[in-house]
């Protein structure tokens, strides 16, 4: 039952120090390597790249580019690569999600909404050059 409970990471360490003691110290080193290899990538999955992003989100990577710049996600230089971290991914996608779920809810503006929400903004405008 104690070995239900173990991340498989754990697991794997257990079993190279149980080859160790059984005189395999080559398999041992196997399970070390394959384990150094495991961390090591879930060490890199902590960020994504502005392409992985792009891709998952639907839009260029240009568009992700520009949101890190206008602070609509945190961006991180990592080598020279600009980054995200997975956690804010997330929580993207999710807001997606919502405003995907709110889209599909309510029926597109006819023209008529659309001209309306047009003119009154149009209204607001300040024309330069216009005679009084």
């Amino acid at each position: 039952m104690a070995l239900a409970s173990m991340s498989i990471l754990a697991r794997s360490k257990l079993l190279a120090q149980n080859l160790r003691q059984e005189g395999r110290v080559e398999d041992a080193e196997v399970v070390d390597e394959l384990v150094q290899n495991v961390e090591k990538q879930a060490a890199r999955s902590q960020y994504a790249t502005t392409g992985e992003i792009a891709q998952r989100l639907g839009v260029s990577r240009q568009t992700v580019v520009n949101w890190i710049k206008r602070g609509f996600l945190p961006g991180v230089r990592l080598g020279g690569r600009l980054v995200v971290p997975t956690t804010e991914l997330a929580r993207v996608e999710e807001v997606a999600r919502l405003l995907d779920s709110a889209d599909a809810e309510r029926p597109p503006a006819s023209a008529e909404e659309i001209d309306s929400i047009s003119r009154n903004e149009r209204d607001q405008w300040t024309w330069i050059g216009k005679d009084p």
